[in-house]
C-alpha cells in the first residue's frame, strides 16, 4: 500500500508536469491569438468608420455636384490651353476684336501650394467698346484669370482700330 500511494503520487506529478508542459504553450498561444484578434477587430472598426466617412463625403459631393463642377472649371488641372484658347477666340469673335497673336510666357516661378500661375500675352485690335466688352467677358469667365497689364497704341487716323496687348495670369491646379 505504501508503494501504491507513492506510485499514484508520482503518476499524478508526472501527469501534472505533462499537462503543464503541453497546455502552457497552448494557453500562451491562445492568449497571443486573442490579442491579435482584438487588434484586427480594432483595425476593422477603424476602417469601417473611415468607409462611413467616405460614403458621407461622396454623398455630399454628389449633392454639390454643380458646385464641384464650377470649381473644377475655375481651377482646372494644368493650363487647359485648348478650352482657354477656344474661349478667347469665341469671346473675341463675339465682341468684334481681331486676335492677332497669343503668346504663352513662362510659368510663374514664385507660385506656392497647389495652385500654379501661367502667364500669357494677347495682341489684338478693335474699337474701345469691343475691347471693353472683351475684357468684361474675360473677367466674367468661370476661369480664374487676372489681367496684369494692358498696353494700347492708338493710331492718329480716324477709323483705324486700336492695337491692344493684354498680359494675363491664368490660375490652375498643379
Amino acid at each position: 500500500m505504501k508503494y501504491t500511494n507513492t506510485i499514484v503520487l508520482i503518476s499524478l506529478v508526472i501527469i501534472a508536469l505533462i499537462v503543464v508542459v503541453l497546455l502552457v504553450p497552448t494557453i500562451s498561444s491562445f492568449a497571443r491569438l486573442k490579442t491579435r484578434i482584438a487588434e484586427t477587430e480594432a483595425k476593422i472598426e477603424t476602417q469601417n468608420e473611415f468607409l462611413v466617412q467616405l460614403q458621407v463625403t461622396a454623398q455630399r459631393m454628389e449633392e454639390n455636384k454643380e458646385l464641384v463642377a464650377k470649381i473644377e472649371n475655375a481651377l482646372p488641372v494644368g493650363p487647359d490651353a485648348a478650352s482657354l484658347l477656344d474661349f478667347l477666340d469665341e469671346s473675341a469673335t463675339r465682341n468684334g476684336v481681331n486676335l492677332e497673336e497669343i503668346t504663352w510666357l513662362d510659368k510663374n516661378k514664385t507660385a506656392e501650394g497647389k495652385v500654379q500661375d501661367y502667364l500669357m500675352s494677347i495682341n489684338f485690335s478693335g474699337s474701345y467698346y469691343s475691347f471693353r466688352n472683351f475684357v468684361n467677358d474675360i473677367e466674367k469667365s468661370s476661369r480664374i484669370i487676372d489681367i496684369d497689364q494692358i498696353e494700347f497704341n492708338s493710331k492718329r487716323e480716324r477709323g483705324l482700330p486700336i492695337e491692344f496687348k493684354l498680359y494675363l495670369r491664368i490660375h490652375s491646379y498643379k
